[in-house]
């Protein structure tokens, strides 16, 4: 970890670690540090063999940036975890072992300043809690008297995964697996709304979520019999590996109805700006989606890197209902806020955050309503979003997305006539969800490439321009030359101050296509205004009014021109006195779709493909490994070392002659290990 990032916080991987598996079970408060210090601290921890959770119930020591009584209790509590203050005492300072696992043990928790980890590691063993401890405080039942308006008024951020889900009680000395079964939700339910993240802004209103009461399951011969019969692990299991890049991971999982809840929960995560949710639930998914047997038991589950206690519980739950849904899963159809917050995330263009404020500070409750009322205050892109919203929301077959990509080289091919020079010429490669394996994408990806870097400099804008003549892209939301205006080298390195990869690392353009051609009218391109037939009767009339207006004097000189072929027309055929009606241009049926079409020098060709192939936790998990291993920055531009003044060039590919014998190389170079596209989807 570089040292401004955690002044002194040593690397996770750095080979002087102490034994910190006798710790109580710790959770790590996010407040006032960024996710990759968030990331540094849990890696160290866990190097260390420190017992982490995500969820604030199971936790009985919480470490974070925290300096005040006060402080510490109100940021528990802002996880959903009411507490009482107690006298600190020594008990907690014993080891593990001489301590005997109580009841009132485990409805305890203290809190301590982060300095702990660092000081420990420096005097290289564990040091006692007690010079370190703001606050220790019995946990227990959130007061009837609480309401949300004081926890929403304050600013603060949800549990790790979902802790107001879960209950405080478990059963006193019981193992892992008991806990797993027994900490698992019961049919009854209640609504209640969950805390507002720190993230949010403080006007944002909050979605609602479930909360659930435990349910003890019977245990049955048929349980132990499965548990009994657990496959012997994967190699990654055993050697614990956590980057999901250095693994396979099929498109289909034997666990794929599970996986599937856990998604839905996910995404509730996201709706709600928990980010640190989001990635806690998207390490299981990827871990779950790896493993190759069918999940037999929470003990199988407890087993695979990425996955605690919830996932257990989760699995626990699942396993056991009628019909094979999770009750956490409910509120994403049930909960009224959320089911529209989730429509309005759909549109092309809005993500969580603006999808909020569509509900909770415009008041809008559906479509008619932004177009009714907010049309001039979206985007171009949100607009395009909404006008097409149920188009792009229809899956790409293959057939499609071949057809675009070979529509697509054709006009490269067009505008750099003499590009075959080289005995190669243009070529296009399919990334994305088509390379993965998926029998539908929701947009097309495809990177053109050529070995003269003449040809690529400018190609995507000279590539649109000859596919929008032709009628096939219909609106141009975005064009980037950022590649092409930097000489087409790799993206220099400039530390980390956004903590967010660049997208517009290479040249790339965001399209909306529509094959123009149709039963009817099989040669003449169609226009945007053609094809409203999917589009609310309001935003036609909008769009309708304001191309009317744009468009005024084209279409005077249209018909205009309409008029003396008519009257041409009649003279030929001797009847001038007798209007002739000419057919109207008929409406394009065919679907608008997404395509984001890059380009990439063959130089990086490797770096490029591979970056644009994996599935969102591969290729954040790639670029997280990148730089642990090698103090490297990984770019679908290149690589760079992250030493020195703009980071010099590492390149991995130049021995390979064609771009797949570069990705591969790409990949060895790195040390993840060659794995086709279709290992790569972690969902």
């Amino acid at each position: 970890m570089e040292a401004r990032e955690i002044p002194g916080f040593p690397d996770p991987h750095h080979e002087d670690t102490i034994d910190l598996s006798s710790c109580p079970t710790i959770f790590v408060l996010p407040t006032h540090i960024s996710l990759e210090e968030l990331h540094a601290v849990e890696g160290t921890l866990s190097k260390c063999g420190a017992p982490l959770t995500y969820d604030i119930m199971e936790a009985r020591l919480a470490i974070g940036k925290v300096s005040h009584e006060k402080r510490a209790a109100l940021e528990l509590r802002s996880k959903g975890l009411w507490t009482e203050g107690i006298t600190i005492t020594a008990a907690m300072d014993e080891p593990a072992q001489k301590r005997r696992r109580l009841d009132d043990d485990n409805k305890h928790i203290r809190v301590i300043r982060l300095s702990w980890v660092h000081e420990s590691l420096k005097a290289r063993e564990p040091l006692p809690f007690e010079q370190f401890t703001v606050y220790e405080g019995r946990k227990i039942p959130k007061p009837p008297t609480a309401s949300l308006e004081k926890a929403s008024s304050t600013t603060t951020s949800p549990g790790r995964c979902a802790a107001q889900e879960t209950a405080l009680h478990q059963s006193p000395g019981s193992s892992i697996l008991e806990r797993a079964r027994g900490d698992t939700a019961s049919s009854s339910t209640q609504f209640i709304p969950s805390t507002p993240s720190r993230r949010m802004k403080a006007t944002s209103g909050s979605p609602s979520v479930l909360k659930q009461r435990p349910k003890l399951y019977r245990a049955s011969t048929s349980d132990f019999e499965e548990e009994a019969s657990i496959p012997d692990p994967p190699e990654w299991v055993r050697n614990k590996v956590v980057y999901s890049c250095c693994r396979s991971t099929p498109l289909h999982s034997p666990n794929a109805e599970f996986i599937d809840q856990l998604l839905k929960v996910k995404k509730i995560r996201e709706l709600t700006l928990d980010e640190v949710g989001v990635r806690a639930y998207s390490t299981s998914i990827a871990s779950l989606s790896a493993y190759p047997y069918k999940l037999k038991s929470p003990e199988e589950v407890l087993s695979l890197p990425g996955c605690e206690n919830r996932i257990a519980n989760l699995f626990t739950e699942w396993k056991h209902s009628k019909d094979g849904i999770l009750e956490s899963t409910l509120p994403l159809t049930a909960d009224p806020a959320l089911r529209v917050i989730h429509s309005f995330y759909n549109i092309w263009g809005v993500g969580a955050k603006s999808a909020r404020d569509f509900y909770y500070q415009k008041q809008w409750r559906d479509l008619d309503d932004i177009v009714e009322q907010g049309w001039d205050t979206l985007s171009r892109v949100q607009q395009i979003g909404v006008k097409y919203y149920e188009e792009f929301l229809t899956g790409i077959p293959k057939e499609e997305t071949v057809s675009i990509a070979n529509t697509i080289l054709h006009h490269a091919k067009l505008v750099r006539p003499d590009s075959d020079f080289d005995g190669k010429g243009v070529e296009c490669i399919i990334v994305g969800g088509y390379r993965r394996g998926k029998e539908e994408s929701g947009d097309v990806d495809v990177i053109l490439t050529h070995r003269d870097e003449r040809v690529t400099s400018n190609l995507v804008f000279d590539v649109v321009a000859s596919l929008e003549q032709e009628g096939w892209i219909t609106h141009t939301l975005a064009l980037h030359l950022t590649n092409t205006n930097r000489d087409q080298q790799t993206l220099p390195y400039r530390g980390e101050a956004s903590g967010k990869p660049r997208f517009d690392s290479l040249d790339k353009a965001l399209v909306v296509w529509q094959d123009p051609n149709f039963d009817g009218n099989p040669s003449s391109p169609s226009s945007s205004e053609d094809s409203g037939d999917m589009q609310s009767p309001l935003l036609a009339q909008k769009e309708k009014a304001e191309e009317q207006k744009m468009n005024e004097d084209m279409k005077q000189q249209e018909l205009t021109s309409q008029a003396s072929s008519r009257d041409t027309l009649a003279g030929e055929l001797g009847t001038s006195t007798a209007p002739i009606t000419v057919n109207p241009r008929k409406a394009n049926p065919n679907l608008h779709r997404r395509v984001d079409i890059i380009v990439s020098p063959f130089r990086t060709i490797g770096c490029a493909v591979l970056g644009w192939s994996g599935d969102t936790t591969f290729e954040r998990d790639l670029r997280r490994y990148a730089k642990k291993m090698h103090n490297w920055k990984f770019d679908s531009s290149g690589i760079r070392s992250r030493e020195g003044s703009g980071g010099r060039i590492i390149d991995l590919e130049s021995k390979g002659k064609t771009w797949q014998e570069r990705e591969k190389l790409v990949m060895e170079g790195l040390g993840v290990g060659w794995r086709p596209p279709t290992e790569r989807c972690t969902r």
